[in-house]
């Protein structure tokens, strides 16, 4: 089921979905997507509703920023730091392939902020994908991760905010329609590592204070889990 939340507010689309045809409602228009066997009546999708009208001053409830441990990225190698240590804190009894999709989860954050996010001053892409980037002074790529018993928390959040959501439409379209093996290879790349974040998420959060910064945030689940279909996509612009 597609609705408008109301007049002029941003499109959700509630049901029970596959991520390809949750990323062709992404391609649609909702910026809110809730895959649920309890439709409209899941508490993700109120939380949601209410949430618009804070202009999106709420947490869901596997948001947990306030617990997780931050640290900035200024240069490659600070990102390869970061995924070091963290995938290593995870510990050994950790599966290897969960350690992967965390891994990977994680590199393509922090690569999207580093070549999506931040731009220069004519909106043109900073840094190419094959660029050694280090930041200036006044800018920042901030890392939070939390290691729960049940999951991962991510929280990527960069000085760029230029993550505008017809370039995630565009890219979505892309990966779902013509396939990844077909994705545009682009210097800045084309979306996909946004959406392979997606598919290997169960939640993915994207806020934006256009020209400011952008938060992406996600949770990814350490074990399958029953209603395993049950996921939801959220892109709030902010002010």
């Amino acid at each position: 089921m597609l609705g408008a939340l109301k007049k002029k507010r941003p499109l959700t689309a509630y049901g029970l979905f596959s991520k390809p045809e949750a990323a062709e409602k992404i391609f649609g228009g909702a910026r809110h997507v809730h895959s649920s066997n309890l439709g409209a009546h899941d508490p993700l999708v109120q939380l949601t509703e209410s949430g618009n009208g804070l202009g999106g001053e709420f947490r869901f409830p596997w948001e947990l920023a306030a617990e997780a441990r931050y640290v900035d990225v200024q240069s490659a190698e600070d990102r390869h730091r970061v995924l070091k240590d963290f995938l290593h804190g995870l510990g050994s009894e950790v599966h290897r392939t969960f350690k992967d999709v965390v891994g990977t989860v994680l590199e393509e954050l922090i690569s999207n902020a580093i070549y999506h996010g931040l731009r220069l001053e004519n909106g043109e892409r900073k840094f190419a994908r094959l660029q050694k980037p280090r930041l200036q002074p006044s800018e920042y790529i901030k890392v939070g991760t939390v290691a729960a018993p049940d999951g991962v928390y991510l929280r990527v959040e960069d000085s760029g905010g230029r993550l505008g959501f017809d370039e995630i439409r565009e890219a979505f379209h892309r990966c779902y329609q013509q396939g990844v093996d077909q994705i545009q290879q682009k210097e800045c790349g084309a979306g996909l590592g946004l959406y392979m974040s997606f598919e290997q998420a169960r939640h993915l959060r994207i806020d934006v204070w256009p020209g400011k910064k952008t938060v992406v945030s996600c949770w990814i689940n350490r074990k399958r889990v029953p209603n395993e279909d049950n996921f939801s996509f959220n892109y709030f612009e902010r002010t």
